[in-house]
């Protein structure tokens, strides 16, 4: 089932647009992958998450034209692509916010490496962080 107007398929601009949204979302993503790859950029820098944001959106639009053109395989390159750009602009969003304050409320419980320090128990500094 075909949702573009019959203009666009006879002409193939769909598929073009299609193909150069999706190549260069997709040539982002890699950039940024490689980048990290050979430390140009960190897991934390603002650009490695712009491109994959960039790259996951343009990917996303990409697959969803060809979904829109009668391809029911690309509905799931929709939903993969468009997560990992929505995960990009989460982290673009706010790359110098404290990592810690973002995971879950039980993270200090799970991952302490708290150890008991003989003394009376009662006292703060009963517990030493290392």
């Amino acid at each position: 089932m075909t949702v573009v107007p019959e203009y666009l398929e006879e002409t193939d601009a769909l598929s073009w647009a299609s193909f150069w949204v999706g190549s260069v979302g997709a040539a982002m993503m890699m950039a940024g992958y490689f980048s990290l790859l050979r430390g140009f950029l960190t897991e934390r820098s603002p650009y490695y998450h712009a491109l994959n944001a960039g790259g996951g959106v343009l990917a996303a639009t990409g697959a969803l034209l060809e979904a829109l053109m009668g391809s029911l395989g690309a509905y799931p390159l929709v939903v993969l692509e468009g997560v990992w750009g929505l995960l990009g602009l989460i982290e673009l969003e706010s790359p110098f916010q404290d990592r810690s304050t973002r995971l879950c409320a039980a993270q200090p419980l799970l991952f302490s490496t708290r150890t008991e320090v003989p003394g009376d128990e009662s006292h703060p500094a009963h517990f030493v962080e290392s």
